[in-house]
């Protein structure tokens, strides 16, 4: 049974939108693919308005931007509340791509938790379903982030100020990383002179290809 869950104010024209399994493409340009990275169960909250698919739907119908779509689904997300599963969504336009990650905000408030960085121009990133977000700079054209990310982190006593804070292991995951074998692969065959180790618990947000 269908199950009305709220409503937002619509705006006067919306841009036409591609669907596939998930919302992917609009007529300015702005283009998304998605990626489940799970993060800390006690970041879930069913009671939030919108999954991933929904707040893909309105960054393409509002979007003209790579930027301003994850102002739209982080607008949306932190005021209406997000209810989904952590997710990566990597977020391109003809100048620039972007990958924002999001998680719930836990069971006790309504809204989320998000972050988003560029992948510099010439260079190539890969999100292989965990977080890959880890320091976050007050300069608007490298990261963006919501409101409540050093809050909710502090208050579940994943963080305290004056420690380093890194999003990924913040949100994305409980323990120490493991090695991701297809972030390496894709990493090192795109730039084999840099010798990543198939072995690292992490690999590099992002590299420029040898050629």
């Amino acid at each position: 049974q269908e199950r009305k869950v709220g409503e937002i104010a619509q705006v006067a024209q919306t841009f036409t939108r591609y669907d596939a399994s998930y919302p992917f493409m609009n007529e300015k340009g702005v283009i998304i693919g998605e990626t489940t990275i799970g993060g800390r169960r006690e970041l879930y909250n069913d009671e939030g308005m919108f999954d991933i698919m929904e707040l893909e739907r309105l960054a393409l119908e509002r979007a003209s931007t790579a930027r301003e779509a994850i102002r739209v689904m982080g607008e949306f997300a932190e005021k209406h509340g997000y209810g989904d599963s952590g997710e990566c969504l990597t977020i391109g336009d003809a100048k620039e791509v972007w990958q924002f990650e999001i998680f719930g905000p836990g069971p006790a408030e309504t809204g989320a938790v998000w972050a988003a960085k560029r992948i510099p121009p010439g260079e190539v990133g890969v999100s292989a379903n965990r977080s890959r977000i880890t320091t976050l700079t007050d300069d608007p054209n490298q990261t963006m982030y919501s409101k409540s990310v050093y809050n909710v982190a502090e208050k579940n006593g994943w963080w305290k100020k004056g420690d380093p804070f890194l999003f990924n292991r913040v949100f994305g995951m409980s323990g120490p990383p493991s090695p991701n074998r297809r972030e390496w692969r894709v990493l090192s065959i795109l730039a084999p002179s840099l010798n990543l180790d198939p072995w690292a618990p992490e690999q590099p947000f992002s590299v420029k290809p040898d050629k």
